[in-house]
């Protein structure tokens, strides 16, 4: 595509401005409370994550079993769990409706 343009051009073209302005000001690096505050920030949300993925499970193990998964599940005996998992005959036959329409 002819006139693509992307980040690195936009940046280039904004510093190319800002030096023949004469206002351009120097940017500070990032400092180690700068990059601990992102690592920890970025931690919380992968914690945050694995939680809601965690419930999910929890939530469809509890509609496939009566009495849902241990509340200690890993990923082994959540694996070893669905893997013994089988359908009633009334689930087959909706599946198969299913599969029809």
């Amino acid at each position: 595509m002819a006139g693509a343009r992307d980040d690195r051009i936009d940046a280039a073209a904004a510093a190319c401005v800002a030096a023949a302005q004469g206002d351009a000001r120097p940017v500070d690096l990032e400092g180690p409370t700068d990059i601990l505050a992102l690592l920890d920030e970025r931690r919380t949300n992968l914690s945050h994550s694995r939680t809601r993925l965690n419930n999910q499970l929890h939530a469809l193990l509890r509609q496939l079993f009566a009495g849902g998964a241990p509340t200690s599940l890993t990923a082994a005996s959540a694996t070893a769990l669905l893997g013994a998992f089988v359908p009633e005959a009334r689930s087959t036959e909706l599946v198969s409706v299913c599969v029809e329409i």
